[in-house]
């Protein structure tokens, strides 16, 4: 577990994510990164660096939705999300994800920045991830959960696909880890799980 910011970052269970998306964030641009990343399983730089183009199309039929004061395009979610392989740690290659429907129910009711999907306060620039670390420590802290951080949303969504059964090859085209040697990293294996494990021989 993540102490002092040292250590690996706390695997979520459903009850946790579910009182962050609850209690952690009033903001919908922070419930939906939170969303984004747990159901891609994506970096924070990655999950930042989506462009609108990587995840939304316009709608055809041109209508606009008010936001604010401010009229907007109406956006569709795309069936997939692209991660671009020059936003992707050590550049290595472009992946797409599947849009889970959870993810597509609150990236619809979002409405994108603009050039990136998840902006900072300066128009046509990206979230930095500073400003999203300190958001979501700021949500943990609120919901009591201590030794997690961004990074936690990446350890949950690959232990929740092993824990379901989900080859590792499969999980590592999703994450996008170069070997499967560093993907085992990130997967928790709890000890009910060892003590089923065990009744299997």
């Amino acid at each position: 577990m993540k102490i002092n910011r040292h250590g690996q970052a706390r695997v979520l269970s459903e009850k946790e994510v579910q009182a962050v998306l609850k209690k952690g964030f009033i903001d919908a641009k922070y419930q939906a990164l939170f969303q984004a990343m747990l159901y891609t399983g994506c970096r924070v730089s990655e999950a930042c660096s989506l462009r609108t183009a990587d995840v939304y199309e316009l709608d055809e039929t041109g209508s606009v939705r008010t936001v604010g004061k401010k009229s907007r395009p109406r956006y569709v979610v795309q069936e997939v999300i692209t991660f671009r392989r020059a936003s992707t740690k050590g550049g290595i290659s472009t992946r797409s994800i599947p849009v889970h429907p959870a993810l597509r129910a609150c990236l619809e009711s979002f409405a994108p920045g603009g050039v990136y999907v998840f902006e900072s306060t300066s128009p046509g620039t990206a979230m930095l991830r500073r400003t999203v670390d300190y958001a979501f420590r700021a949500a943990f802290k609120a919901c009591r959960i201590q030794g997690a951080s961004t990074h936690s949303l990446r350890r949950t969504a690959i232990t929740r696909l092993h824990t379901s059964g989900v080859g590792l090859r499969t999980i590592q085209r999703i994450s996008g880890h170069r070997s499967l040697a560093a993907l085992q990293r990130y997967i928790e294996v709890s000890d009910e799980q060892v003590s089923a494990a065990i009744q299997l021989l």
